[in-house]
């Protein structure tokens, strides 16, 4: 009776921490609901050091209206640019700009809530602006956890979108107002830090549990001596869309989205020498959000980026590429995790532009993942670069005809081709692609077969 006594008031704790959680996140306005009707406003330094130089306000807007556009049921109703002497003010913008701003917000009544495309507003800051805007204020941060919201699918996507929103929560509780529900010695807000902090240990708990499984998948697939090619890049830039178009998997669906993919895939590519690869699709990366929010996916990541090459795919049809490319390169940096030493480029979506474009840049591999241009040619450098990294050779051995020898092979080398030799009719010529770790074995098992000089 104690037992179950003790059973129900742990479950009765943890369906009011539970409820407490879904009421702070409604309140910081994370929660789904039936959209709105949105100003973007987009706050740009005109000089000085933290003036962007590898973007324009104008590119930034787009982003923050495709950002926008990602979202069910939220609309853009107007888009405009503000320039101000710093990001760091308390109201964001200069007096004069402000009040302009106010009284066209207050005003126009189809304006249900303003998005300030900056990474993210200090609690002191969404607090002003929502008490001097009557709206609902968002930064980056929170429309990207909009986002991430709808496009989680799996548990352990769902569980990091969780894990990102709760830094989040800690920076909204500052601009929330005293509620009720105040414990005894203790006041609102230290209470709901409590919380934050108890259910950020369990999530954190739980995907620890899951990282230690896919250890275990990851020694496995090591074991075999799988090579692994991390696909990444800034989102939307056609990752997906290339790893359909090597793989030739027709069940994959790439969808002209921001974000589609959340969660880490690995889908199997043949190499030209016959040599089976696994391609792992990753999240994507985008500008002006804090590194803890990609921080929360740092888990996945790693196991991706632990792998013997990086594909970095960039959308070069993007007037925005070269900070997109500089958001991917800082991001990687930002994990705190060290790189493989062999890293492709490619320059995807060039069927958007002109030919003089297409001719410029010799040092990087151009294609279309839409329409396979120059796939051919990134399959043979993935080739070259994996038998690299992966310390593997090309070798042909004579062997005896349906032997052991030949058997062996099969099972743990990449055979490129096999044909009967000219000199013996009961040997063959097995032309292989093979580690240096079965390459010692293979020696050891058969130490009379030779390798052939081609």
């Amino acid at each position: 009776m104690l037992r179950s006594s003790i059973q129900k008031e742990v479950i009765e704790d943890e369906e009011e921490d539970v409820r407490q959680y879904n009421q702070l996140v409604h309140r910081a306005q994370l929660l789904p609901d039936s959209g709105h009707q949105v100003l973007i406003i987009q706050p740009y330094v005109k000089w000085g050091p933290k003036k962007k130089e590898l973007t324009t306000p104008d590119l930034m807007l787009e982003e923050a209206k495709a950002l926008i556009d990602s979202l069910p049921n939220w609309t853009c109703v107007n888009a405009i640019k503000v320039p101000t002497e710093t990001l760091a003010k308390k109201r964001v913008f200069g007096k004069g700009k402000f009040d302009d701003l106010k009284e066209q917000i207050r005003k126009d009544i189809k304006i249900s809530a303003v998005f300030v495309s900056i990474n993210i507003l200090n609690g002191v800051q969404k607090k002003e602006l929502e008490s001097e805007f009557r709206v609902p204020i968002f930064d980056r941060y929170s429309i990207v956890l909009q986002i991430f919201k709808v496009r989680a699918q799996t548990y352990e996507a769902k569980l990091q979108v969780s894990l990102a929103e709760i830094p989040y929560l800690r920076t909204a509780l500052r601009s929330l107002q005293k509620g009720g529900g105040e414990k005894e010695g203790e006041t609102y807000q230290e209470s709901q830090l409590q919380l934050l902090s108890k259910r950020e240990l369990k999530i954190k708990a739980e995907i620890e549990s899951m990282q230690k499984k896919r250890s275990l998948l990851k020694q496995q697939r090591k074991k075999k001596e799988y090579p692994v090619v991390a696909v990444l890049g800034y989102t939307n830039s056609g990752k997906t869309t290339l790893i359909k178009r090597l793989t030739g998997d027709g069940s994959i669906e790439p969808k002209d989205a921001l974000f589609a993919t959340l969660d880490v895939t690995a889908h199997e590519c043949r190499l030209p020498c016959n040599l089976s690869i696994l391609l792992i699709d990753t999240v994507g990366f985008i500008s002006d959000i804090p590194t803890s929010l990609i921080g929360a996916f740092k888990s996945t990541l790693r196991d991706a980026i632990d792998a013997d090459v990086l594909l970095h795919v960039q959308d070069v049809s993007n007037p925005d590429r070269e900070n997109q490319i500089a958001t991917v390169n800082s991001t990687l940096l930002s994990l705190d995790t060290s790189l493989p030493p062999y890293i492709i480029s490619v320059a995807n979506k060039i069927d958007k532009l002109s030919d003089n474009f297409v001719s410029e840049h010799p040092e990087i591999l151009k294609i279309s993942a839409q329409h396979g241009t120059g796939c051919p040619e990134l399959l043979q450098q993935l080739q070259t670069t994996i038998l690299a990294a992966t310390n593997r050779q090309i070798m042909t051995f004579k062997v005896p005809n349906g032997g052991q020898e030949y058997m062996w092979l099969n099972s743990n080398s990449a055979v490129l081709d096999c044909s009967a030799d000219p000199s013996d009719e009961e040997s063959l010529n097995m032309e292989v692609v093979i580690t240096m770790s079965a390459l010692g074995k293979f020696k050891t098992y058969f130490p009379r077969v030779k390798s052939l000089l081609v």
